[in-house]
């Protein structure tokens, strides 16, 4: 009797221990929800418990028959009714995997859990097991076979778990071949996250033949072998035991054979544009990779051309085949066109100097046009060509504006000496001639400032210097000479001969404030000018004027205003200015905002000993505070928080 009691203790308390083998508490979570759902569809006053076996049975009866809506309405009301055993939910969790249902993993796992026969259990553990391989979550599949072939023997399953494992596996799934480097590399595309540890040595874990001269590198799920050389096969191998991110490590030895292709033939300019001297042998050079003869055509656009070029942004963009052809035929000349030798190592790349000087033997005024293409492009090959824009010129220009005038350098690039004699043409944007003028003996030539003041198709554009023998060069105007528009530096613009400084006393105000305003008027010298009238402007956010005043002031040039806003004051941005002429630009300008804020009235200090806090000992800690305007703040409420 005893040892009965015994058995039937072990198997008692064994039951539950083995509903805790597979786990999932969001699984658990549906499986309770779907249960309230099903039990609620039904009033308590309506459920008929005295039906729950013949639901089951006509419910069996229609799954060998595959009426499987009719079983899966015969099992919901069955439980509506009462039924909550295991098979109840094993059959109901069969009939909705047989339609794709949604619910069907949580009533297969609450068949898992209310069962306590081990095949009952297996099989509803095979329906999630299969649930999550359809929706290829094959980790969460896995485990949960495993877990069912604990209870039972199922040999389709065991088959496929051994598939799983070899899928879920931590395992090379690409290689990935870089060869279109200076040294191509190979990457191995893993199936998750390399373990970043730093004291880890990746290339411990690799073997090449032949031998691998470089580093091994690891990224994310990535880990590239450099060193390798083009043309070379490679045979590679990854040993086991290479760590995951997850801890999981590589069962099994991987092995791959690759084979590093040559460069794609390539042709290119490392810069934008170039200006070559005249003097010398002057060369363009050119980079290429693989290739042993070019195609080379030199277009000039002469100096006429040039200003409609610049404006359309053609000497700073790519040309294709058709673009050069444009060229040609329409704003330019072809000059040269040849074939080029190249001579250097495979897969590097090779610099070759075009010589320009003897191609170019007629340099009348423009800019030329490089253009180079391979010579063997077969049918389908890529025949975009490389492009360059060149200028071939003694003459460096350099610009100087302000408000009077622009002055205009003019140096040697080949000794940087002042050069006499150079003549000037100033052009407008719309390729109207502004002004002419020559260099003197210091290399400097002076344009009015009255000639630069031209807006739109009159505004100017591009100087051109002509020198002796031909030599041409240009300078655009029309734009800085570094664009820094993006990096917050483009400073103030040059004031004109009289100047203004506007502040306020603060940044920010609330309406029904005064906003106090003051103005500095000096010439170009910075000298004070007294009694000039101005006229002051303030307008609102939405550009509304609100004010206008006309003001003189004292000797020092000084003006003082104030303006109270009203208690329904626009917020945002106001604009304040001053201008001596009201058609004319302002003088100077500020900004101020207008916002609906409490100002801090109160300065808080806290203050605490530089001891440890120990457990139950008071830890004493100081707060003062004090008005802005001076006065302690006393009886004032204090709460705080601690962390720790």
């Amino acid at each position: 009797m005893l040892r009965a009691l015994l058995v039937f203790m072990l198997v008692l308390f064994a039951a539950p221990a083995m509903a805790q083998e597979y786990q999932s508490k969001d699984l658990a979570e549906a499986g309770v929800n779907y249960r309230q759902e099903l039990v609620s569809n039904i009033p308590s006053n309506k459920r008929q418990p005295s039906l729950i076996p013949r639901l089951r049975k006509d419910a069996d009866e229609e799954y060998r028959a595959k009426r499987y809506p009719q079983a899966i309405e015969d099992l919901t009301r069955a439980i509506a009714y009462g039924a909550d055993d295991g098979l109840v939910w094993l059959r109901l969790a069969q009939n909705l995997a047989a339609t794709g249902d949604d619910h069907t993993m949580a009533a297969a796992y609450n068949a898992y859990v209310k069962s306590v026969d081990p095949v009952e259990r297996a099989n509803a553990l095979f329906i999630i097991g299969r649930d999550y391989d359809r929706h290829d979550q094959l980790k969460d599949a896995l485990a949960v076979f495993q877990a069912g072939l604990a209870l039972t023997k199922a040999s389709a399953v065991a088959e496929r778990v051994e598939q799983l494992k070899q899928l879920v596996a931590f395992r090379v799934t690409k290689l990935d071949i870089q060869a279109e480097a200076d040294a191509p590399r190979v990457c191995l595309r893993m199936n998750e996250k390399i373990a970043p540890k730093a004291d880890l040595s990746y290339g411990a874990f690799v073997r090449t033949e032949p031998a691998l001269d470089g580093i091994v590198t690891a990224r994310g799920d990535t880990l590239c072998l450099d060193g390798l050389k083009h043309g070379e096969t490679y045979r590679i191998e990854l040993l086991p035991g290479f760590p995951a991110a997850s801890g999981e490590t590589t069962p099994n030895l991987f092995k791959g054979r690759i084979v590093i292709p040559d460069r794609k033939p390539a042709i290119s300019f490392a810069g934008a544009g170039y200006v070559l001297p005249r003097e010398g042998g002057a060369g363009l050079p050119v980079t290429t990779i693989n290739l042993d003869r070019v195609k080379v055509r030199l277009v000039r656009v002469n100096d006429r051309n040039l200003v409609p070029s610049i404006n359309a942004e053609k000497l700073s963009m790519s040309f294709g085949t058709d673009d050069v052809d444009e060229v040609i035929n329409q704003a330019g000349s072809l000059v040269w066109q040849g074939e080029m030798t190249i001579t250097g190592p495979r897969n590097r790349p090779v610099v070759t100097a075009i010589p320009l000087n003897e191609m170019l033997r007629d340099k009348a005024p423009g800019v030329y046009l490089a253009v180079v293409e391979r010579a063997d492009a077969k049918e389908g090959d890529s025949r975009t060509p490389a492009t360059n824009w060149v200028l071939v010129s003694n003459l460096g220009l350099t610009t100087y504006t302000g408000s009077d005038g622009m002055a205009v350098a003019v140096r040697s690039l080949a000794d940087a000496k002042p050069l006499k004699g150079v003549a000037l043409r100033l052009y407008a944007r719309n390729n109207g001639e502004l002004a002419t003028a020559t260099t003197d003996a210091e290399g400097l030539a002076r344009i009015p400032g009255a000639i630069l003041r031209g807006r739109g198709g009159d505004e100017p554009f591009a100087v051109m210097a002509y020198g002796a023998e031909g030599d041409f060069n240009f300078l655009e105007i029309g734009r800085a000479a570094f664009d820094l528009s993006d990096r917050g530096v483009s400073g103030r613009a040059p004031p004109g001969p009289v100047d203004a400084y506007l502040y306020t006393d603060r940044g920010i105000y609330r309406p029904g404030e005064s906003v106090h305003l003051m103005t500095l008027v000096r010439d170009d010298k910075a000298n004070s000018i007294a009694g000039l009238p101005v006229t002051f402007r303030l307008l609102r956010p939405d550009g509304v004027e609100v004010e206008r005043r006309q003001l003189t002031g004292d000797t020092l040039g000084a003006f003082e205003v104030t303006y109270a806003l009203t208690r329904d004051a626009r917020t945002g941005t106001w604009h304040a200015e001053l201008k001596l002429d009201p058609k004319a630009p302002a003088i100077g300008s500020i900004e101020f905002q207008v916002e609906d804020f409490v100002p801090p009235q109160l300065k808080v200090e806290v203050s605490a000993a530089e001891r440890p806090i120990k457990p139950g000992e008071p830890f004493p800690v100081a707060v003062a505070a004090r008005y802005y305007y001076g006065a302690p703040g006393v009886g004032l409420a204090v709460a705080g928080r601690r962390r720790f």
